[in-house]
């Protein structure tokens, strides 16, 4: 049974979501309805995206924005998504050349997704 408030409930209901988990396995770890795992996936994702993603996107240029979403399948993911992809796969983006890296590799580290802009565009770190 899920005894963390609510705030901490959804926010792990959206990362399992993310994850391709149902319903009804959320609902069975949380210790609640799988209705209710949809009344809150639908609530929060209406909500729109935390502020703190809506900065990391400010901090990328149109270029590198329409090289993600054509990366991506026509959406730009979270800055977690991005980061966890990595600087090696993101170079056969469109859009995405080595100052694009650079950009992206800088907002990640200044939102704190990354350690080091270096060793994420080495491929070898990230969080």
């Amino acid at each position: 049974m899920w005894s963390k408030p609510k705030k901490e409930r959804n926010a792990k209901i959206l990362e399992l979501k993310k994850e391709g988990k149902t319903n009804r396995y959320i609902g069975k770890l949380l210790g609640i309805t799988p209705q209710m795992v949809n009344i809150v996936y639908v609530r929060e994702t209406k909500k729109g995206p935390p502020k703190e993603h809506n900065s990391f996107r400010s901090a990328l240029n149109g270029r590198l924005i329409c090289g993600l979403m054509e990366y991506f399948g026509g959406v730009v993911p979270g800055p977690l998504v991005i980061a966890n992809e990595g600087a090696t796969k993101l170079r056969m983006a469109n859009g995405v050349g080595p100052k694009s890296l650079q950009v992206l590799a800088k907002a990640l580290h200044k939102y704190g997704y990354i350690e080091d802009p270096e060793q994420w565009l080495a491929g070898k770190q990230h969080k």
